[in-house]
């Protein structure tokens, strides 16, 4: 090899060299340029696709009865999401999908539209373990399997309206679980995670948010009394081919609910068969006249103010009196009854000319003061305060009519505490849903020998010759009255409707229980509170007295037999029966 020959190679030799420093030279600066210069920029982007934050749902706290009995649970559910624009880029793979779990097409496909401006939207809420199976089997690297909580009513209808139901996204929109949102709710935590392309999860990184579960809430409500509440109205709802109907049970000792019942009712488990009717919780939201079931109180109202006596007789004939021009008539003309006798008679006429001794003002304090036209203070949201005319307000024959029960309405858990009150001895307690509210308001509003005196008039009501006689009971001494109210009618081609009523305590000489029921337009068997509403009274009371294990203490309690088995054996399969 020549001199020149070698003198080149070695000049190619140099430049490849220096060719090659010169790229490593350049290449380690793009690399500081890249590490210095653009290092939060790309792993910014590489969190963007392979980091993410998910969501860890809290727990939603249980609603149970007073014995631990669920009401309302969270029971795991699946949804289907994912990322609108992978979704419109796909569409063969959309059209299949939407086909697989049940959703329209044209329907999925403008919903991503709508949603392509964003990274995340819900195809499906709470599916089928079918579907969500599907979905993880597919490989579709736009979908994303989200697992969360639906919530779930064991008890199905009978506790429909008090328990209430959440929205999808389980936050409480009525009932308990509206009432007692904050403590069951809880709080949701973050946790950061890595994923691959096809989204699946395969590292925690961190958790920057603990979740915190939600509190249980423990009704006083019973599974046992309420089904025997409800299982009695439905009964005779049935049988008298009325519209529907109320009942409350109250224990008159603590305030506390027991049992709280609408009908016709609905299956929270079924969200698409909710009528609006049956969902609101009448018992304490709807209003109505009490008709004759207000007439222990006027009575009470007219003792304490001393201008009348117990043993005062009045003359009711000829047994029916003028009041602005109509004709308020009673049954048939008594004649002379004392005030016990017009109570137990539930005169008219006799109540109209008691009340014109009392003092007006004096008569509108102590209704309210009884807790008949002021707010019962439960928990439940939507509780009416009723409906009554101020004092100012009253024209001449406003008093006589509020008397035996027109001119003014209120609910039926207003009267369960009114009624409560002669039960307790004159002493109003705040009525309560909670098995744990302690320390709930007590305070005295009726003289204690009035409240007896009144108790005692209430028994005789439902004796024999009293209005309220099918309201008795063979093992129990029971105290109650009778109401009967009819509702103006907008058409006179339509037929009378009527509210029939009964209020009772049993037993009738002790703070036991209050039960009140209400049954709206009967048409068959009768309308009156006493052929309606208060043998419903008899039979809850007998059933729910055994199954609180409260002694018999009627002279012929022997008697009973088998006719009152014990609430716990009546076959709680009933519980969870559907709506017909």
């Amino acid at each position: 090899m020549s001199a020149g020959e070698i003198k080149n190679q070695h000049l190619r030799h140099g430049l490849i060299v220096a060719l090659l420093l010169v790229a490593a030279l350049g290449l380690s600066a793009r690399i500081a340029y890249v590490h210095i210069a653009q290092s939060d920029f790309l792993q910014r982007e590489g969190e963007r696709h392979y980091k993410r934050n998910i969501a860890l749902p809290a727990r939603r706290g249980d609603i149970l009865d007073r014995n631990g009995h669920a009401l309302a649970v969270s029971a795991p559910a699946v949804s289907i999401a994912a990322a609108p624009r992978t979704l419109l880029a796909n569409l063969p793979e959309l059209d299949a999908l939407s086909k697989k779990i049940g959703v329209d097409y044209d329907a999925l496909k403008q919903k991503a539209e709508r949603a392509a401006g964003g990274s995340f939207m819900y195809i499906k809420r709470q599916v089928s373990p079918r579907v969500a199976r599907y979905v993880e089997r597919s490989g579709f690297a736009a979908l994303e399997v989200i697992y969360e909580q639906k919530r779930v009513y064991p008890q199905g209808a009978m506790f429909a309206q008090v328990v209430g139901i959440t929205d999808i996204d389980g936050n409480g929109i009525d009932g308990a679980e509206l009432a007692f949102n904050h403590r069951l709710q809880g709080q949701d935590g973050v946790r950061t995670v890595l994923h691959d392309r096809l989204r699946r999860n395969f590292d925690i990184i961190a958790t920057p948010k603990q979740r915190v579960d939600g509190r249980d809430v423990v009704l006083s409500l019973d599974r046992n009394i309420q089904y025997i509440a409800y299982s009695e109205l439905r009964r005779a709802l049935r049988r008298h081919e009325a519209s529907s109907g109320m009942l409350v049970v109250v224990d008159a000792g603590n305030g506390k609910v027991l049992s709280m019942v609408n009908y016709p009712t609905y299956n929270p488990n079924q969200r698409g068969l909710m009528p609006a009717f049956s969902m609101r919780n009448r018992v304490i939201s709807d209003v109505f006249e009490p008709g004759s079931a207000i007439k222990p109180f006027i009575i009470a109202a007219a003792l304490e103010s001393q201008a009348v006596s117990a043993h005062e007789v009045f003359d009711v004939s000829p047994g029916h009196i003028n009041i602005a021009g109509k004709t308020i008539r009673d049954e048939k003309n008594h004649g002379r009854l004392n005030v016990a006798d017009i109570l137990a008679k539930s005169s008219n006429v006799g109540m109209v000319r008691l009340a014109a001794r009392v003092d007006g003002d004096h008569l509108a304090k102590k209704l309210r003061d009884y807790g008949l036209f002021s707010s019962p203070g439960i928990e439940l949201r939507n509780e009416s305060a009723g409906l009554f005319k101020t004092r100012p307000d009253w024209n001449r024959s406003y008093k006589d009519f509020l008397s035996f029960g027109y001119g003014a309405s209120l609910s039926a858990l207003q009267l369960a505490a009114g009624y409560a009150v002669l039960a307790n001895g004159g002493v109003r307690k705040r009525l309560s849903v909670l098995q744990h509210s302690a320390g709930l308001p007590a305070e005295r509003v009726m003289d204690p020998a009035v409240a007896r005196q009144v108790a005692r008039m209430l028994g005789r009501a439902v004796r024999p010759g009293g209005t309220g006689a099918a309201a008795a009971t063979v093992a129990y001494r029971v105290a109650g009255k009778t109401g009967t109210t009819k509702k103006i009618k907008a058409d006179d081609n339509k037929p009378d409707r009527y509210t029939a009523v009964f209020c009772g305590l049993a037993p009738a000489d002790r703070a036991g229980i209050v039960i009140v029921v209400m049954i709206e337009n009967p048409r068959g068997g009768g309308f009156h509170g006493g052929e309606v509403a208060a043998p419903v009274f008899s039979r809850v009371a007998s059933r729910v007295l055994r199954y609180l294990d409260i002694a018999p203490d009627a002279p012929d309690a022997d008697e009973a037999g088998d006719d009152f088995m014990l609430a716990k054996a009546v076959g709680m399969k009933a519980h969870g029966e559907s709506e017909r």
